[in-house]
């Protein structure tokens, strides 16, 4: 079955399931799925009102397990899964688990859909899911044994937990990290596209009804003719009126908080209590996941407190349907053994697809041991192992924040995003490409990637971005991973000249560049809509009234030399 097959399988699932309580379609899902038959029934129990510490009451529906029509009185484990998008898009991944015996709760968050209270993005969350822990281990039928599941949001959801004060047994968190913090108000800026395209999402997620028409909101054509004259606004407390519909009051508020230093942020912002966590957690993400990185740090925290969580990474987007399968198959395996005392399953390794070979390997923890190796940028456009002449003229381009660099695929939210074919972006004026030599040995690289640049900018205020691409034998060139460096005054490391140092952390990737490809660097100042544009001038984003274009200069000479670092792993043994 093909991707785009898959991936609409998996909108089905999440966007209605309400339809598929029959034993024959749950056993078609599981199949597809890959899981285990279903060996027990399902009686839901809709709209339990569970209360919260203010008398806030969160609409719970429980999924009980059925032995030939009579439901299992025995106490069970739970597997909790705590949602802003409505209790309905994951009923049938609770069948899922309930078919192997769990009781299931899916819960609305405060303030969505059937729930009560005011939704505050991920404000209140800690207290709620405590709450909602604490009161389900009191029940007649749960055993005490509680564990949590779920992508993204419902990640974050799983964290807030134990922020609150209550631990959980066991942990699947997927495509998603303790916070978001560092992905909103990302290297000194902003990611537009995120946000603007999350609020809308929940906006049309609540006005709409039925499968296709949630399905239709989801599809590339339609969010592209909303959502395209939004981002073309520079100013973003005007870009809301732009939408057709009027858009969640929670829009307005998020912007209002912009700034690092605004409480909000650290009152979302749970990474202090990751190390603390004492459940077992099993950790999922893709190599062109918007979590990515955030998923990464949790790990290292993890790994940095005596923990081994498993690690697994795919060649996937955000939003991309095979991982939903993945992480299905092994939550069950990762429950059984931490929920019901099963044979262990899973081991505490990180599991990581290697693009190009397309396979996937094993290796003891993140990242594996590897070796940085320096491809210098060179004059018209080169990409060798050394540095170039100490004359070499630097390379210049034009930046336009009127007509901001365009983001071709990466980690976007929604689609396009993920590997794309990026030789149109390459084609413009204000994108730099340096190119290696045709590899005639196979170059693999699997961990964190970084480029130092010495630059010079006609404004003191701009942005320099890389990404690192593969040109495949055809000429395609296919983007593996990015970064972005916003200059600012006071940061940067000057240089005697007047030229500044700067280093772009680009991510990580795991790729081999296989014989008869090539190398690409491609340097610019713009990733938009995923970054907001830098206007040049310092103003903020919220009421943008004027832009600047700024004249960058990127040297490459042997006393500035300009180097992508990638790390590469010895595959001769």
């Amino acid at each position: 079955m093909g991707r785009s097959n898959k991936w609409l399988w998996a909108g089905l699932g999440v966007l209605g399931g309400a339809a598929l309580g029959y034993v024959k379609r749950r056993e078609v899902m599981a199949q597809f799925f890959g899981l285990p038959k279903p060996r027990y029934g399902v009686w839901r129990v809709p709209d339990l009102r569970v209360g919260m510490r203010d008398g806030v009451t969160l609409s719970t529906d429980h999924f009980w397990p059925t032995v030939k029509g009579k439901l299992v009185q025995e106490p069970g484990a739970t597997v909790l899964i705590r949602t802003p998008y409505g209790k309905d898009s994951m009923q049938m991944f609770a069948q899922m688990f309930v078919g192997q015996g769990y009781h299931v709760l899916i819960q609305d968050v405060r303030g969505q859909f059937a729930s009560g209270g005011v939704f505050d993005a991920m404000v209140n969350e800690a207290d709620d899911g405590a709450d909602t822990v604490a009161w389900l281990r009191e029940q007649s039928w749960s055993n005490g044994k509680v564990g949590m599941w779920g992508p993204s949001y419902l990640t974050f959801s799983q964290w807030a937990v134990v922020a609150g004060g209550e631990q959980l047994d066991a942990m699947f968190v997927m495509l998603g990290a303790s916070q978001l913090t560092s992905l909103i108000q990302i290297e000194g800026t902003l990611a537009l596209d995120l946000i603007v395209r999350w609020y809308f999402l929940l906006n049309e997620l609540k006005r709409r009804k039925g499968q296709l028409s949630r399905l239709w909101m989801l599809s590339a054509q339609y969010q592209k003719r909303i959502l395209e004259p939004v981002f073309a606004e520079p100013a973003l407390m005007e870009a809301d009126k732009l939408f057709p519909t009027p858009i969640l009051p929670a829009y307005r508020q998020r912007f209002d908080r912009i700034g690092a230093d605004h409480p909000y942020w650290e009152e979302i912002d749970h990474r202090p209590i990751v190390p603390e966590a004492k459940g077992a957690v099993h950790m999922m993400t893709g190599w062109y996941d918007i979590f990515l990185r955030e998923v990464l740090s949790d790990y290292a925290q993890l790994r940095a407190a005596g923990q081994k969580p498993p690690l697994v990474i795919g060649p996937w987007h955000h939003t991309a349907g095979e991982q939903m399968s993945m992480g299905l198959r092994l939550a069950l395996d990762w429950f059984d053994e931490h929920l019901r005392g099963g044979e262990p399953k899973v081991t505490s390794e990180a599991r990581v697809y290697v693009m190009g070979d397309n396979a996937w390997r094993t290796f003891e923890s993140w990242p594996p041991p590897a070796e940085e190796k320096g491809f210098y940028l060179q004059p018209g456009g080169g990409l060798a192992e050394g540095p170039s002449l100490s004359l070499a003229s630097p390379s210049r381009y034009r930046y336009d924040p009127a007509d901001p660099t365009p983001a071709v695929g990466g980690t976007m939210l929604l689609m396009p995003t993920g590997p794309q074919d990026n030789r149109e972006l390459e084609a413009r004026d204000d994108v730099l490409s340096f190119t290696s030599g045709v590899l005639v040995a196979p170059l693999t690289v699997i961990g964190h990637v970084r480029l130092v640049l010495y630059v010079r900018s006609s404004r003191p205020y701009t942005d320099f971005t890389g990404r690192l691409c593969v040109v495949k034998e055809d000429g395609r060139s296919i983007n593996l991973c990015d970064g972005l460096f916003s200059v600012k005054p006071g940061k940067g490391e000057g240089q005697g000249d007047g030229s500044l140092r700067v280093e772009i952390d680009m991510w990580a990737t795991a790729v081999t560049f296989q014989v008869g490809e090539r190398i690409r660097l491609q340097v610019s100042s713009g990733m938009h809509p995923r970054y907001i544009r830098n206007p040049g001038t310092g103003e903020s984003p919220l009421r943008l009234k004027r832009m600047e274009v700024a004249e960058q200069t990127v040297y490459h000479d042997e006393g500035r030399p300009s180097v992508l670092y990638l790390p590469v792993v010895d595959d001769s043994s």
